[in-house]
């Protein structure tokens, strides 16, 4: 390429020429190391080409030097290249050594000045004088930093820095805090004013790790409950008139759980006693609905024709439960476990005769519930605080039952019998349940119940038989009742 009259050579050319130089200087080095050296056959008279000859095998990688060039060597390569050429041109070109590199890469507008000589002239390849042997490889040192203290690796512990306000910090410092903290300023020092670090905002929690305080260990509860037993309104063993119904009666429930984990728990819990009692007086004369054997009839003189009736009913239940719950969420959780339950009935008729006579019939029966249950209980918030939801669950028992019926009266004969038989029993209950959520750990809650049991003994089933001496029982345990009502309770867990 010419440029005012002037041979400028390519920059492509230049760079190959370099490249080629660098991989002459390496084929020579590794040639001399290994010892063995390769030089073409002479030709044969006639011939056009030379003769082939088998490559010398190449030297095993244990066989070779343990140097090699540096990145120095090739710089210095490069400058003697440049000199040699410099000096076949003419051109005035300064010398680079190892102590002033070039500068690295070749820029792209580069080019070596123009010679004067016949641009057809081929300049004869450098004469390079090599070195017998391979500089040794320094091993290069880095020196520590010197505005940066020392200190042992294995310790855990940063230094301070220096010319800043930072304590030092240790890696084994734990986060275990949950409350939000604020930082107190702390000042730092970049070299040309005063920065101030507040910490991180009180609004941003800190990271934390859950500690063994956080976990929930015991939930206590008390529940208020008001409930009503229907059903047996037309009990009456008298025609002075019925019974009636039985009316709400008051009582309570005290919960107890231990938490295994936050998601599961074992709670035992106790109901009662709940007792609702039933009264009814009437004014003689009055004859009782009792009846007596033929041979028997001394048996209804103090209850036939009385001066006065008086009945009196008395129903009594007791709960316990143990109970394995497994909580999923806030909204969701299941139980399961052991229930048993003690309900009686008590019915007693005094009658008081016209001869100073007083008679009195006694009718008990009891049932000893003893099986399993299994519930849900599922919530739906309206609100940050409040939730609606209900609660469902059922059991199944065996009922060990008996009744009992005794007869007396000052002037006649004395009757007492029992029975006992054994029953399955179930039981249904469903809770629509309000929740008002104070804190992460107290609640509030309400509930409209409905408990229906099935399978038990109860005095108005019974059949009274005869009044004879000989009489007998025959327990019957196919009623049923249902018991509705409120509850109010709170639970808190700690």
């Amino acid at each position: 390429m010419t440029r005012h009259g002037c041979e400028v050579l390519d920059p492509v050319r230049v760079r190959g020429s370099i490249v080629l130089a660098a991989l002459i200087w390496s084929g020579l080095g590794w040639t001399m190391a290994s010892g063995q050296f390769w030089s073409p056959p002479a030709a044969s008279p006639g011939s056009a080409t030379p003769a082939s000859a088998p490559m010398p095998s190449p030297v095993p990688p244990a066989q070779l030097p343990s140097t090699a060039m540096t990145s120095k060597d090739y710089l210095k390569l490069m400058a003697e290249v440049e000199e040699a050429r410099a000096m076949q041109t003419g051109a005035n070109v300064p010398a680079q050594s190892a102590a002033n590199p070039p500068a690295a890469g070749w820029p792209e507008n580069w080019s070596v000045p123009q010679t004067t000589s016949n641009p057809s002239r081929v300049a004869p390849a450098p004469t390079i004088s090599m070195p017998d042997t391979m500089p040794a490889r320094a091993p290069i040192a880095m020196p520590p930093p010197s505005n940066v203290p020392s200190a042992s690796v294995g310790s855990g512990v940063l230094p301070p820095s220096a010319g800043l306000g930072i304590p030092p910090t240790t890696s084994a410092q734990s986060f275990v805090n949950t409350a939000v903290d604020s930082v107190p300023p702390t000042t730092i020092s970049n070299g040309s004013g005063q920065l101030e670090y507040t910490g991180m905002p009180e609004s941003v929690p800190r990271a934390t790790s859950m500690s063994t305080a956080d976990v929930p260990h015991v939930m206590v509860g008390a529940e208020a409950i008001w409930l009503r037993r229907e059903g047996d309104r037309s009990t009456s063993y008298s025609q002075g008139g019925e019974l009636g119904s039985f009316g709400e009666d008051f009582s309570g429930l005290v919960r107890v759980a231990w938490y295994w984990n936050p998601m599961e728990r074992t709670e035992f819990a106790f109901m009662g006693p709940l007792e609702w009692n039933r009264f009814q007086g009437s004014p003689g004369p009055v004859d009782s609905l009792l009846q007596a054997g033929a041979n028997e009839p001394n048996w209804l003189d103090a209850f036939q024709g009385a001066l006065g009736h008086q009945q009196t009913f008395l129903a009594r239940l007791r709960s316990y439960e143990l109970n394995r719950r497994w909580i999923t969420d806030d909204l969701s959780n299941c139980y399961f476990g052991f229930h048993a339950m003690d309900y009686e009935e008590s019915y007693a008729l005094i009658s008081q005769g016209i001869h100073d006579n007083t008679g009195q019939l006694q009718l008990d029966t009891r049932n000893l519930l003893a099986g399993v249950q299994g519930g849900m209980e599922l919530w739906r918030p309206i609100s940050q605080r409040i939730a609606i939801g209900g609660q469902s669950s059922m059991g199944l028992y065996g009922n060990f039952a008996d009744r009992s019926m005794g007869v007396s009266s000052t002037s006649g004969p004395t009757l007492s019998s029992q029975d006992d038989a054994f029953q399955i029993a179930a039981s249904v209950r469903f809770d629509a349940k309000l929740r008002y959520q104070l804190t992460s750990r107290v609640q509030f809650f309400g509930a409209y119940s409905w408990w229906y049991l099935g399978g038990l003994a109860t005095v108005d089933d019974q059949s009274v038989p005869l009044l004879q001496s000989n009489a007998t029982l025959s327990t019957s345990t196919d009623a049923g009742f249902l018991l509705q009502g409120v509850t109010l309770g709170t639970e808190m867990v700690f």
